[in-house]
């Protein structure tokens, strides 16, 4: 029930609305105070109820409610009365207790800003906005009893907003039509000739103002050399009283040529006669014409010089056009050409094939590009690389097709001619695979004798020569003699093993000398040893000793420099 309360029974938190009413909360209900309340003829401090359902508008109680930081987060409803049941299409004990984000998840973020700024400030707001849930737009009062809480009165005004909706969308419409449309309209004294009024399309078109065009005859804005032709077509047209459409040429004030055509007819305004032409501005078309009769001109004279051969067919495959080249290269003329008749000059053997391929493009509207060949009347053969694409107007409409000729019968003669040496060379490949197989099987058996006789002289010296050494061994020989003879034989096994030591010079990169200082380190000789043997000084037998250990990849090692070399069999 809603009770009202003179002014001493109101709360602290009250709010004025409408005419002075004032509006708080009193244990769950609606309470108003009415300040000099005339109305209904009743005491201002003597309460009376109302009965709530009565109110014809969904109205609703409600309290704020707040994040950890303080921020309006969601509001809960206290209060509700059938109207605003009946707006939900909920009971209320399945609305009351509950906040808006549990019935209504998706409820913009807009309404409970909006509530919480009402409740805080006590200030009455009124908003008009949508609520996506419903589905509807809501006129919304609201204002606030007491702090934390506000009441809310909803009247539904989507079918306003629907009908504003299409208002401003037509109206938007109907802007831009006005304001890009390119038809000029301009009112001209039948009896005088001269521009009465214009739109702005047409000042555009002719660019001049309204002002200025007031002050000349409708022929004044033609070009000199056809006033006069423009006032016989003028007085003819008022006779008539109509005109059809006619492309007329105009200049403007810097002389560019305007083309426009005109639509004219005779309306009485206030018993005077005037002609009221409707002018659409083709100067545009009218330069494309002109470029396309250029292009066209251009095109003729391309095709008429160009070194290739040149077709033009509709979208069904029918030639249409054969520049002086395709008929040099066909073999038949322009005129047999036509239609069908081109097939009637390619060779026979390709005659099928070219045929059944050229429909499938057509029916696939696809793109062409073939070798193939024309013969001429005399038997002449001529191969050519033919190629045609797609003609497309603006819509993407294949209208027809253009293509191409090459004679490429120079380069299939080459073609020939390389095939005909690929297939020498590889004969002569196969032949130097064959030789050189017979050379690899000589050149093992080379190896193998080389291996042989090499094991042979092995063989020779251990029977010739080591017998002899080691009887000169103990021959009272000095120390300083068994040292070079002891070299002598370490150097005797080295050339019976030629390869590891051949491999260690080649792996370490080292020289003649450095392998002689190599092989005597190997052997457990010192550098002053070494100097005295090959006659050079103890420094540079360390020099060669440093260089070796630096080769050999032992630099900043504790790796034994003998220790490697004497691996290695040096």
């Amino acid at each position: 029930m809603i009770r009202i309360y003179s002014k001493k029974n109101t709360p602290s938190h009250s709010t004025a609305f409408a005419r002075s009413a004032i509006f708080t909360a009193y244990d769950g209900h609606f309470i108003v105070k009415k300040n000099e309340y005339r109305e209904t003829g009743h005491d201002a401090d003597a309460p009376f109820v109302i009965n709530p359902t009565q109110l014809p508008y969904p109205s609703a109680l409600h309290e704020i409610l707040y994040d950890e930081g303080g921020t309006p987060c969601d509001y809960r409803y206290l209060h509700v009365n059938a109207a605003f049941e009946k707006l939900l299409g909920l009971e209320a004990k399945s609305i009351i207790g509950r906040t808006v984000l549990e019935i209504m998840p998706q409820t913009e973020s807009y309404w409970i800003s909006t509530y919480a700024t009402v409740a805080e400030n006590g200030i009455p707001a009124r908003c008009e906005n949508f609520a996506r849930e419903l589905g509807r737009y809501f006129d919304v009062f609201a204002f606030s009893p007491e702090p934390g809480r506000l009441v809310t009165i909803f009247s539904d005004v989507t079918k306003r907003k629907l009908v504003e909706e299409k208002l401003v969308e037509s109206e938007q419409k109907y802007r831009i039509l006005f304001e890009n449309s390119r038809t000029g309209n301009v009112l001209i004294d039948q009896q005088t000739g001269y521009i009465v009024d214009c739109n702005e399309a047409f000042e555009k078109i002719t660019g001049r103002t309204l002002a200025e065009l007031r002050e000349l005859h409708i022929w004044d804005i033609r070009p000199p050399e056809k006033v006069e032709e423009a006032k016989r077509t003028f007085f003819e047209v008022s006779h008539i009283g109509s005109g059809g459409s006619d492309t007329l040429e105009y200049l403007k004030p810097d002389g560019t040529p305007v083309y426009s055509d005109f639509v004219t007819n005779t309306i009485t305004i206030n018993n005077h006669p005037y002609l009221l032409s409707v002018v659409l501005d083709v100067t545009n078309q009218k330069k494309a014409e002109v470029a396309l009769q250029a292009s066209e001109e251009r095109f003729r004279m391309l095709t008429l010089h160009a070194p290739v051969g040149i077709f033009v067919a509709d979208e069904q495959g029918s030639c249409l056009y054969t520049n002086k080249r395709w008929s040099e290269i066909s073999g038949i003329s322009a005129a047999e050409a036509m239609g069908s008749g081109w097939m009637t000059s390619l060779h026979p053997d390709d005659k099928v094939y070219v045929k059944n391929i050229w429909r499938k493009i057509v029916q696939e509207q696809s793109y062409f590009a073939l070798k193939f060949r024309f013969q001429h009347k005399n038997g002449h053969t001529i191969w050519v690389y033919g190629t045609a694409s797609p003609l497309k107007d603006a819509g993407g409409t294949i209208y027809g097709y253009v293509g191409t000729n090459i004679d490429i019968s120079d380069l299939k003669r080459t073609e020939n001619q390389l095939r005909a040496s690929q297939a020498e060379l590889a004969r002569q490949r196969d032949n130097f695979k064959k030789t050189n197989t017979t050379l690899e099987y000589l050149l093992r058996n080379l190896e193998n004798e080389k291996k042989e006789q090499q094991k042979a002289i092995a063989a020779d010296i251990t029977a010739l020569v080591y017998p002899y050494l080691a009887k000169l061994s103990n021959s009272g020989l000095t120390e300083k003699q068994k040292k070079y003879l002891h070299i002598l034989e370490a150097n005797i096994k080295d050339i019976t093993a030629p390869n590891l030591r051949a491999a260690a010079a080649l792996k370490f990169k080292l020289t003649v000398v450095e392998l002689q200082v190599a092989s005597m380190v190997a052997k457990g000789l010192t550098s002053k040893e070494i100097g005295e043997f090959l006659h050079i000084s103890h420094r540079t037998a360390e020099k060669h000793r440093r260089n070796i250990r630096k080769k050999c990849g032992l630099t900043n090692s504790k790796i034994n420099l003998r220790t490697l070399l004497a691996s290695l069999e040096l």
